[in-house]
Protein backbone atom coordinates (compact mmCIF):
# COMPACT_ATOMS: atom_id res chain seq x y z
CA UNK A 1 0.00 0.00 0.00
CA UNK A 2 2.98 2.38 0.73
CA UNK A 3 4.37 1.65 -2.73
CA UNK A 4 1.43 2.52 -4.35
CA UNK A 5 0.60 5.63 -2.43
CA UNK A 6 4.13 6.76 -3.25
CA UNK A 7 3.88 5.85 -6.98
CA UNK A 8 0.59 7.73 -7.40
CA UNK A 9 2.26 10.75 -5.56
CA UNK A 10 5.21 10.90 -7.87
CA UNK A 11 3.00 10.63 -10.95
CA UNK A 12 0.81 13.86 -9.77
CA UNK A 13 4.16 15.41 -9.18
CA UNK A 14 5.48 14.03 -12.30
CA UNK A 15 2.53 15.55 -14.87
CA UNK A 16 2.28 19.06 -12.65
CA UNK A 17 6.08 19.15 -12.99
CA UNK A 18 5.86 18.69 -16.99
CA UNK A 19 2.05 20.36 -17.50
CA UNK A 20 3.44 23.56 -18.06
CA UNK A 21 6.67 23.06 -20.95
CA UNK A 22 3.85 20.76 -22.51
CA UNK A 23 1.20 23.87 -22.27
CA UNK A 24 3.59 25.67 -24.81
CA UNK A 25 4.23 22.96 -27.12
CA UNK A 26 0.53 23.56 -27.99
CA UNK A 27 0.52 27.03 -27.73
CA UNK A 28 3.12 27.37 -29.97
CA UNK A 29 2.33 24.71 -32.63
CA UNK A 30 6.06 23.83 -32.22
CA UNK A 31 6.79 19.60 -32.06
CA UNK A 32 10.72 19.46 -32.77
CA UNK A 33 11.30 19.11 -28.76
CA UNK A 34 11.35 15.23 -29.38
CA UNK A 35 12.91 15.09 -25.54
CA UNK A 36 9.33 17.23 -24.31
CA UNK A 37 7.56 15.02 -26.62
CA UNK A 38 9.17 11.62 -25.54
CA UNK A 39 8.13 12.40 -21.92
CA UNK A 40 4.35 12.80 -22.91
CA UNK A 41 4.38 9.51 -24.06
CA UNK A 42 6.32 8.19 -21.24
CA UNK A 43 3.95 9.58 -18.84
CA UNK A 44 1.48 8.22 -20.34
CA UNK A 45 2.39 4.56 -20.70
CA UNK A 46 3.31 4.52 -16.79
CA UNK A 47 0.36 5.89 -15.87
CA UNK A 48 -1.87 3.05 -18.05
CA UNK A 49 0.89 0.89 -16.73
CA UNK A 50 0.23 1.96 -13.28
CA UNK A 51 -3.69 1.40 -13.46
CA UNK A 52 -3.45 -1.85 -14.85
CA UNK A 53 -1.03 -3.09 -11.87
CA UNK A 54 -4.07 -2.09 -9.41
CA UNK A 55 -6.38 -3.83 -11.43
CA UNK A 56 -4.17 -7.04 -11.00
CA UNK A 57 -2.60 -6.42 -8.15
CA UNK A 58 0.56 -7.59 -8.85
CA UNK A 59 4.34 -6.72 -9.63
CA UNK A 60 3.37 -4.57 -12.33
CA UNK A 61 2.80 -1.78 -9.49
CA UNK A 62 6.09 -1.88 -8.14
CA UNK A 63 7.47 -1.73 -11.95
CA UNK A 64 5.15 1.10 -12.30
CA UNK A 65 6.20 3.28 -9.27
CA UNK A 66 10.02 2.31 -9.98
CA UNK A 67 9.22 4.07 -13.74
CA UNK A 68 7.62 7.06 -12.56
CA UNK A 69 10.19 8.21 -10.18
CA UNK A 70 12.87 7.06 -12.89
CA UNK A 71 10.63 9.57 -14.87
CA UNK A 72 10.65 12.54 -12.18
CA UNK A 73 14.35 12.43 -11.88
CA UNK A 74 14.80 12.54 -15.48
CA UNK A 75 12.24 15.69 -16.05
CA UNK A 76 14.11 17.43 -13.50
CA UNK A 77 17.49 16.89 -15.27
CA UNK A 78 16.31 18.21 -18.13
CA UNK A 79 14.83 21.34 -16.61
CA UNK A 80 18.44 21.98 -14.79
CA UNK A 81 19.83 21.25 -18.21
CA UNK A 82 18.12 23.68 -20.22
CA UNK A 83 18.32 26.34 -17.28
CA UNK A 84 21.69 27.19 -17.86
CA UNK A 85 22.88 30.34 -19.06
CA UNK A 86 25.77 32.22 -19.55
CA UNK A 87 29.50 31.52 -17.73
CA UNK A 88 31.37 34.09 -15.73
CA UNK A 89 33.97 33.53 -18.51
CA UNK A 90 31.91 35.18 -21.08
CA UNK A 91 31.15 31.81 -22.90
CA UNK A 92 27.84 30.88 -24.20
CA UNK A 93 26.23 28.16 -22.75
CA UNK A 94 23.67 25.84 -24.22
CA UNK A 95 20.09 27.17 -23.18
CA UNK A 96 16.71 27.01 -25.02
CA UNK A 97 15.37 30.73 -24.56
CA UNK A 98 17.41 33.58 -24.05
CA UNK A 99 15.59 37.53 -22.51
CA UNK A 100 16.57 40.33 -25.01
CA UNK A 101 19.58 41.44 -22.73
CA UNK A 102 21.09 38.36 -23.11
CA UNK A 103 21.06 38.20 -26.85
CA UNK A 104 22.67 41.77 -26.85
CA UNK A 105 25.24 40.11 -24.86
CA UNK A 106 25.91 37.46 -27.24
CA UNK A 107 25.94 39.85 -30.34
CA UNK A 108 28.58 41.87 -28.25
CA UNK A 109 30.58 38.60 -27.24
CA UNK A 110 30.42 37.66 -31.53
CA UNK A 111 32.00 41.20 -32.06
CA UNK A 112 34.41 41.67 -29.40
CA UNK A 113 35.61 38.37 -28.17
CA UNK A 114 35.28 36.47 -31.99
CA UNK A 115 35.87 38.96 -33.80
CA UNK A 116 32.36 38.50 -36.31
CA UNK A 117 31.83 42.45 -37.38
CA UNK A 118 27.92 43.40 -37.08
CA UNK A 119 27.72 44.06 -40.83
CA UNK A 120 28.64 40.33 -40.88
CA UNK A 121 25.83 39.13 -38.62
CA UNK A 122 23.35 41.47 -40.43
CA UNK A 123 23.84 39.88 -44.02
CA UNK A 124 23.69 36.08 -42.33
CA UNK A 125 20.32 37.34 -40.48
CA UNK A 126 19.23 38.92 -44.02
CA UNK A 127 19.71 35.89 -45.79
CA UNK A 128 18.68 33.72 -43.71
CA UNK A 129 15.16 35.55 -43.49
CA UNK A 130 15.42 35.49 -47.52
CA UNK A 131 15.28 31.90 -47.38
CA UNK A 132 12.41 31.37 -45.11
CA UNK A 133 10.74 34.00 -47.14
CA UNK A 134 11.56 32.19 -50.64
CA UNK A 135 9.70 28.86 -48.89
CA UNK A 136 7.06 31.10 -48.43
CA UNK A 137 6.48 32.27 -51.84
CA UNK A 138 6.47 28.66 -52.98
CA UNK A 139 3.34 28.59 -51.88
CA UNK A 140 1.38 31.62 -52.95
CA UNK A 141 0.14 32.01 -56.64
CA UNK A 142 0.69 36.15 -56.11
CA UNK A 143 4.72 36.36 -55.79
CA UNK A 144 4.85 39.75 -54.71
CA UNK A 145 6.99 40.91 -51.75
CA UNK A 146 6.60 44.12 -49.69
CA UNK A 147 9.27 44.56 -47.08
CA UNK A 148 8.32 46.57 -43.98
CA UNK A 149 11.55 48.39 -42.54
CA UNK A 150 12.22 50.28 -39.30
CA UNK A 151 15.96 52.88 -38.56
CA UNK A 152 17.26 50.04 -36.39
CA UNK A 153 19.40 46.88 -37.03
CA UNK A 154 16.50 44.97 -37.69
CA UNK A 155 15.69 47.23 -40.62
CA UNK A 156 19.28 45.97 -42.04
CA UNK A 157 18.12 42.81 -41.98
CA UNK A 158 15.37 43.29 -43.79
CA UNK A 159 17.33 45.23 -46.44
CA UNK A 160 19.37 42.10 -47.19
CA UNK A 161 16.24 40.20 -46.98
CA UNK A 162 14.79 42.27 -50.03
CA UNK A 163 18.06 42.27 -51.89
CA UNK A 164 18.27 38.65 -52.10
CA UNK A 165 15.14 38.43 -53.37
CA UNK A 166 15.40 41.13 -55.81
CA UNK A 167 18.18 39.03 -57.21
CA UNK A 168 16.36 35.96 -57.22
CA UNK A 169 13.59 37.47 -59.68
CA UNK A 170 11.19 38.25 -56.84
CA UNK A 171 9.22 41.81 -57.52
CA UNK A 172 9.92 43.27 -54.17
CA UNK A 173 8.58 47.04 -52.87
CA UNK A 174 10.77 48.12 -49.73
CA UNK A 175 8.97 50.19 -47.90
CA UNK A 176 10.74 52.96 -44.71
CA UNK A 177 9.56 54.34 -41.96
CA UNK A 178 11.16 57.43 -41.19
CA UNK A 179 13.97 59.49 -42.45
CA UNK A 180 16.73 57.49 -44.00
CA UNK A 181 18.97 59.42 -42.44
CA UNK A 182 18.55 58.46 -39.18
CA UNK A 183 19.12 55.17 -39.69
CA UNK A 184 21.66 52.90 -38.08
CA UNK A 185 25.01 52.88 -39.41
CA UNK A 186 25.16 49.18 -40.51
CA UNK A 187 21.51 49.08 -42.16
CA UNK A 188 22.29 52.25 -44.03
CA UNK A 189 24.79 50.89 -45.57
CA UNK A 190 22.37 47.99 -46.58
CA UNK A 191 20.20 50.68 -47.60
CA UNK A 192 22.45 52.48 -49.76
CA UNK A 193 23.42 48.82 -51.65
CA UNK A 194 19.35 48.97 -52.36
CA UNK A 195 19.79 52.35 -53.43
CA UNK A 196 22.52 51.66 -55.95
CA UNK A 197 21.04 48.89 -57.28
CA UNK A 198 18.14 51.28 -58.81
CA UNK A 199 15.49 50.18 -56.01
CA UNK A 200 13.58 53.03 -55.58
CA UNK A 201 12.48 53.17 -51.34
CA UNK A 202 9.29 54.09 -50.23
CA UNK A 203 9.00 56.55 -47.39
CA UNK A 204 6.19 56.13 -45.06
CA UNK A 205 6.46 59.62 -43.01
CA UNK A 206 2.86 61.34 -43.25
CA UNK A 207 -0.42 59.73 -43.26
CA UNK A 208 -0.60 61.08 -46.80
CA UNK A 209 1.65 58.06 -46.82
CA UNK A 210 -0.60 55.08 -45.71
CA UNK A 211 -4.04 55.24 -48.06
CA UNK A 212 -0.71 53.82 -51.16
CA UNK A 213 0.35 51.70 -48.52
CA UNK A 214 -2.74 50.42 -48.17
CA UNK A 215 -3.38 50.07 -51.37
CA UNK A 216 -0.11 48.16 -52.14
CA UNK A 217 -0.84 46.00 -49.52
CA UNK A 218 -3.76 44.46 -51.37
CA UNK A 219 -1.33 43.42 -54.16
CA UNK A 220 1.29 41.80 -52.31
CA UNK A 221 1.61 37.94 -51.67
CA UNK A 222 3.83 38.25 -48.51
CA UNK A 223 5.05 40.50 -46.22
CA UNK A 224 8.35 41.25 -44.47
CA UNK A 225 8.04 42.72 -40.86
CA UNK A 226 11.20 44.17 -40.32
CA UNK A 227 10.17 47.11 -37.97
CA UNK A 228 11.52 46.65 -34.89
CA UNK A 229 13.76 44.24 -33.36
CA UNK A 230 14.22 42.85 -29.61
CA UNK A 231 15.31 45.85 -28.46
CA UNK A 232 11.78 47.37 -28.69
CA UNK A 233 10.33 48.26 -25.13
CA UNK A 234 8.52 51.31 -25.21
CA UNK A 235 4.35 52.05 -25.85
CA UNK A 236 4.29 52.17 -30.03
CA UNK A 237 2.90 55.30 -31.17
CA UNK A 238 2.19 56.70 -34.49
CA UNK A 239 2.77 55.60 -37.60
CA UNK A 240 4.09 52.49 -36.43
CA UNK A 241 0.83 51.70 -34.62
CA UNK A 242 -1.27 52.57 -37.67
CA UNK A 243 1.24 50.92 -40.23
CA UNK A 244 0.97 47.54 -38.09
CA UNK A 245 -2.66 47.90 -37.96
CA UNK A 246 -2.52 47.97 -41.67
CA UNK A 247 -0.07 45.44 -42.43
CA UNK A 248 -2.38 42.87 -39.56
CA UNK A 249 -5.78 44.19 -41.86
CA UNK A 250 -4.41 42.64 -44.62
CA UNK A 251 -4.84 39.26 -43.71
CA UNK A 252 -1.89 38.63 -46.00
CA UNK A 253 0.88 35.75 -44.62
CA UNK A 254 3.55 38.15 -42.44
CA UNK A 255 7.00 37.00 -42.07
CA UNK A 256 8.44 38.86 -38.50
CA UNK A 257 12.14 39.26 -38.58
CA UNK A 258 13.72 38.14 -35.24
CA UNK A 259 10.62 39.00 -33.50
CA UNK A 260 7.48 40.09 -34.37
CA UNK A 261 7.08 44.30 -34.49
CA UNK A 262 5.46 45.34 -31.32
CA UNK A 263 6.16 42.41 -29.00
CA UNK A 264 8.30 42.56 -26.47
CA UNK A 265 10.85 39.82 -26.26
CA UNK A 266 11.63 39.16 -23.22
CA UNK A 267 7.99 38.97 -21.13
CA UNK A 268 5.83 38.46 -24.48
CA UNK A 269 3.90 41.54 -23.61
CA UNK A 270 2.44 43.42 -26.38
CA UNK A 271 3.30 47.42 -26.47
CA UNK A 272 0.00 48.69 -27.36
CA UNK A 273 -0.07 46.97 -30.93
CA UNK A 274 1.97 44.18 -32.61
CA UNK A 275 2.22 42.38 -35.65
CA UNK A 276 0.52 39.05 -35.65
CA UNK A 277 3.15 37.00 -37.39
CA UNK A 278 2.36 33.48 -39.75
CA UNK A 279 6.37 32.99 -39.23
CA UNK A 280 9.14 34.50 -37.35
CA UNK A 281 12.50 33.96 -37.88
CA UNK A 282 14.81 34.52 -34.82
CA UNK A 283 18.24 34.57 -34.62
CA UNK A 284 20.77 32.08 -33.19
CA UNK A 285 18.44 31.73 -29.88
CA UNK A 286 14.63 31.35 -29.94
CA UNK A 287 13.78 34.51 -27.02
CA UNK A 288 11.57 33.77 -23.88
CA UNK A 289 9.09 35.98 -24.81
CA UNK A 290 7.68 33.82 -27.79
CA UNK A 291 6.18 31.33 -25.29
CA UNK A 292 5.26 34.09 -22.38
CA UNK A 293 1.84 36.05 -22.48
CA UNK A 294 0.92 36.87 -25.71
CA UNK A 295 4.07 36.25 -27.06
CA UNK A 296 2.47 32.17 -28.85
CA UNK A 297 -0.70 34.15 -30.12
CA UNK A 298 1.56 36.87 -32.29
CA UNK A 299 4.71 35.02 -33.41
CA UNK A 300 3.14 32.16 -35.24
CA UNK A 301 5.70 29.75 -36.12
CA UNK A 302 9.28 29.67 -34.88
CA UNK A 303 12.15 29.13 -36.70
CA UNK A 304 15.51 29.59 -35.36
CA UNK A 305 18.44 30.47 -37.96
CA UNK A 306 22.17 30.11 -37.14
CA UNK A 307 23.98 33.04 -38.08
CA UNK A 308 27.14 31.76 -37.68
CA UNK A 309 27.49 32.84 -33.98
CA UNK A 310 29.89 30.65 -31.93
CA UNK A 311 28.76 28.47 -29.13
CA UNK A 312 30.99 27.49 -26.55
CA UNK A 313 29.84 24.85 -24.12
Amino acid sequence: MISLILGIVAGILCTISFLPQLIKIFQTKRAEDLSLITFVVLSIGVLLWLVYGILIRELPIILANATMFVLSLLIVTMKIRYSKSFSSKGCIQQQKYITSQEMQEIDKLAQEKFGISAIVLMENAGRAAFQIALNMLSKEVNKKVICVCGKGNNAGDGFVCARHLINNGVDVDVFLLGNPEKLKENAKINYKILENMGMVIKILEHKEDFCSFESELKKTGLIIDAIFGIGLSGELGEPYKRIIELINESKKPILAVDVPSGLEATEGKVLGVCIKATKTITFAFPKTGFVKNEGPVYSGELIIADISIPKIT
